[in-house]
């Protein structure tokens, strides 16, 4: 079967499912060890279904950006509390200024507030977003079949688990399983119910400044980092990140950069900083096949920058005909 065989919503679903893991090269995984067959098909089932069923779910219920940041919070508990456990580090945490800060009930506060966040942003709603913008006509259409995507998103959810039950890793009390599996079910309800707003449909004009917003707002994540580095009180965290999350939400809406072409171009500045950020950490553990991944990626999102500049530039100047 040749590509030119395979529908347009079938290629957006396999690259979707194959872009989603890739966060885990920013600086967690060094790539002699992402690219292993085993490991990598294990991110593909834990990262890429997850990331289709969050998509198709958002499709089958109309949600708003709200909605989508919202099952993206669900994932970042999926893969940090279930997969990864991080959510019960008390220490040797992966980003260590959250060692034995915020933690009640022996889970990490703190940490989940930053953490899964980022990851409803970065491993959920930009590739959702850059897969829109490849494949613009299928946007706004079901992907995947229901029986499918239960056996894929099904997969995906046994593997989660299984890593959760693994106790070669951390071992977490199995109670924890119930209470992040509550903690999801909420946060998926909560999707449902909430008002259908801020549609992200239209691709939208090319603006530096939405780019731009990217990278000047990930530092905000840095001033996360100072306040918990020095364990000042967690109500001063607190009010930090509820601010800059509305500060954010305010600017973006202010802006109108609710559309498929400003809110990518936001998550490519996003990601293009934090390439650089990951760029010391990988030199610092001697991992040079890591500094080179991140480079390929920062000359891709350079390259698919400007082709999204040239693309709206063309697309403008045929409207003005």
């Amino acid at each position: 079967m040749s590509l030119k065989n395979i529908s347009s919503s079938t290629k957006a679903a396999i690259l979707l499912v194959f872009v989603a893991p890739a966060i885990e090269l920013f600086g967690n995984t060094p790539p002699i060890i992402f690219f292993q067959p085993l490991v990598f098909f294990v991110f593909l089932l834990i990262y890429g279904t997850i990331a289709l069923l969050i998509r198709e779910i958002s499709i089958k219920w109309k949600l708003g950006l709200f909605g989508l940041i919202i099952l993206g919070i669900a994932y970042g508990i999926f893969n940090e509390g279930i997969v990864a456990k991080t959510l019960l580090f008390a220490e040797h945490v992966p980003i260590p200024t959250y060692d034995h800060y915020g933690i009640f009930f022996g889970i990490n506060f703190a940490w989940f507030s930053y953490i899964t966040f980022f990851h409803s942003l970065h491993s959920v709603i930009f590739p959702i977003l850059l897969v829109y913008f490849l494949f613009p006509t299928v946007s706004q259409t079901r992907w995947v079949g229901g029986k499918k995507l239960a056996l894929l998103s099904g997969l995906g959810l046994l593997a989660g688990v299984g890593l959760f039950t693994n106790k070669d890793s951390y071992h977490a009390d199995p109670i924890y399983l119930g209470v992040f599996a509550l903690m999801i079910g909420a946060l998926v309800l909560l999707a449902y119910f909430l008002p259908k707003t801020l549609q992200i449909r239209e691709e939208g004009e090319f603006r530096w400044k939405s780019w731009i917003m990217g990278v000047v707002t990930f530092p905000l994540y840095l001033g996360m980092f100072v306040i918990s580095n020095q364990k000042l009180p967690l109500l001063l965290y607190s009010l930090y990140f509820i601010v800059s999350l509305f500060g954010v939400y305010y600017l973006l809406k202010k802006l109108k950069m609710y559309d498929v072409t400003s809110f990518l171009l936001f998550g490519m500045g996003s990601f293009m900083f934090l390439g650089f950020l990951a760029i010391p950490g990988f030199l610092g553990r001697r991992l040079i096949d890591g500094v080179v991944v991140i480079l390929i990626f920062e000359i891709i999102l350079t390259v698919l920058l400007f082709k999204i500049r040239r693309r709206k530039s063309t697309m403008s100047s045929f409207n003005k005909k």
